[in-house]
């Protein structure tokens, strides 16, 4: 019996903040649409990451992968909708400073 196609099934997207920058090499480690590195109003360095996954089992191993590389976690928001699939959304990196 053939697999379904996840790229059909509906993704929720995350928006995942973290304290660090990263580069637009993390696209291919996880599910990112997009990312975006720049720097809070503090000026410390940090990276918002949308990701599409299919449940929050796959969000959770991404979250503890994170965990795991020392990344700090400063949060985690639900984007509203769910769309489907993720096949041609990733996007490379933008760097924008805070309030450019």
């Amino acid at each position: 019996m053939a697999q379904p196609d996840a790229r059909n099934e509906p993704v929720t997207r995350y928006r995942i903040k973290l304290r660090t920058h990263l580069d637009a090499g993390w696209l291919s480690h996880f599910p990112v649409v997009t990312l975006t590195a720049g720097y809070d109003a503090a000026k410390t360095p940090v990276t918002m990451l949308v990701v599409g996954v299919q449940d929050q089992a796959e969000l959770m191993g991404m979250l503890m992968e994170l965990h795991g590389m020392g990344l700090a976690l400063l949060s985690v928001q639900t984007l509203a909708g769910r769309s489907k699939g993720r096949a041609g959304e990733r996007t490379t990196a933008t760097n924008l400073e805070a309030g450019a």
